[in-house]
């Protein structure tokens, strides 16, 4: 697929793998990829969705380099295009038909090109995943709406050894149980056993969180609901070898997904009606803790939230902005046709809350009773209620205050 064109104007490339009759099936006969969405969206029910994960692909991505100077996850994606494209064993035919296979050298052809760490415009894409100010994360993250993923995979260089989940904490409270599940005990725990096997050095439970919803590991797990992971190689090692751990993890990761794709569907298909009945609850997820370093939880989401609602007294071009991001990432937004009279309205700050209030005809309102209930949480909340005190660096946020509503 040619996705777009960056801010210096080349091309931005995305490459599906899978068999002849999955790639055929994947936007056109069958077309997995609007199932898959409908599931999301709510529009298949999870009971007759779980007759299709046998059936049916899953999609997993594989990414690199969103930092430019961070090339060789790029490299690894090019070696797994060969194997998956090349080989004709048996393993790998059972993988192209298990998985359709999303590939993205470059997240920030740009800045790799011109061997800058940021885009064009010296932003940090890796900071820009949630709002997708620029063209660069809105192509990526807006075409990978399309195709929601059991495993997003965001390659990265650090400065020495090699680090996978699981992450440090905190972790956002409103990712699902099968998100941090398939993190923690599916692909985590795989991905140690195959390093130990190669006698490779790595950490886990090691300075990256999982908290703010701005990385290209926290959006794909809040967004899209499958295992969005963060896999960073040092760069003191020879290049060859830098590339070659990238490759290892990335090769293990959909080795993983093929083996148990008929389970890590089936939790991946049961986690939004289960989303949509906590929003309907006025429930948020509980806080918990992913290291086994810490024992010792700060506080829990002790609010009932049942929606969101903006007054229309927000700047026009502002309000449309907002909404565009919530929709394009499939956020229902409704606008009341009358007044209404509500009870327990909060406006953000420190006042409690209020019955009685009437809210005027063209507010804004985003229920949480919808499948991406745990998005909007995460980016509307007013509070993030961190649960360990510890940040990688962003410890605040809010669509609110990003765009002054």
């Amino acid at each position: 697929f040619e996705l777009g064109t960056t801010e210096l104007g080349r091309r931005y490339p995305m490459i599906v793998v899978g068999t002849p009759s999955n790639i055929a099936n994947l936007n056109a006969g069958r077309n997995d990829a609007e199932y898959w969405r409908d599931v999301r969206s709510g529009e298949v029910s999870a009971a007759e969705a779980l007759t299709q994960v046998r059936t049916r692909p899953g999609f997993g991505f594989l990414t690199g380099t969103p930092h430019g100077t961070e090339s060789a996850g790029g490299e690894a994606t090019a070696r797994m295009l060969y194997e998956l494209t090349a080989r004709r064993d048996c393993a790998n035919l059972m993988r192209l038909e298990a998985l359709d296979v999303f590939l993205i050298p470059a997240r920030n052809p740009d800045g790799r090109d011109n061997g800058v760490r940021t885009s064009a415009w010296a932003f940090d894409h890796n900071r820009d995943a949630g709002t997708r100010t620029q063209s660069e994360s809105k192509i990526a993250f807006v075409a990978g709406n399309e195709y929601p993923s059991l495993f997003y995979v965001d390659a990265h260089q650090q400065s020495s050894g090699y680090f996978f989940p699981p992450n440090e904490d905190p972790v956002h409270h409103e990712l699902s149980d099968a998100s941090i599940d398939l993190i923690n005990f599916t692909f985590g725990p795989a991905l140690q056993r195959k390093f130990n096997d190669q006698s490779q050095q790595y950490n886990n439970y090691f300075a990256y969180d999982l908290f703010a919803p701005i990385y290209g590991d926290s959006v794909p797990s809040l967004m899209w609901g499958g295992a969005g992971m963060t896999y960073e190689k040092g760069t003191n090692e020879v290049y060859g070898k830098q590339v070659w751990d990238h490759y290892l993890a990335m090769d293990e990761t959909v080795n993983v997904a093929t083996r148990e794709k008929e389970r890590i569907l089936s939790e991946w298909v049961k986690q939004w009606e289960e989303a949509e009945q906590q929003g309907a609850n006025c429930e948020l997820e509980s806080n918990e803790l992913v290291s086994p370093l810490h024992d010792t939880i700060l506080q829990q989401p002790n609010v009932p939230v049942c929606g969101y609602y903006y007054l229309p007294n927000n700047h026009p071009g502002d309000t449309a902005q907002f909404i565009r991001e919530l929709q394009e990432v499939d956020v229902e937004v409704y606008r009341l046709t009358s007044p209404t009279l509500v009870n327990g309205a909060h406006e953000i700050g420190p006042g409690g809350t209020q019955n009685g209030v009437t809210l005027p005809a063209g507010t804004l309102w985003i229920p949480m009773a919808q499948t991406q209930k745990h998005w909007i949480q995460a980016v509307l909340g007013e509070d993030p209620f961190v649960p360990f005190a510890y940040f990688y660096d962003v410890a605040q946020w809010s669509y609110s205050h990003t765009w002054g509503m």
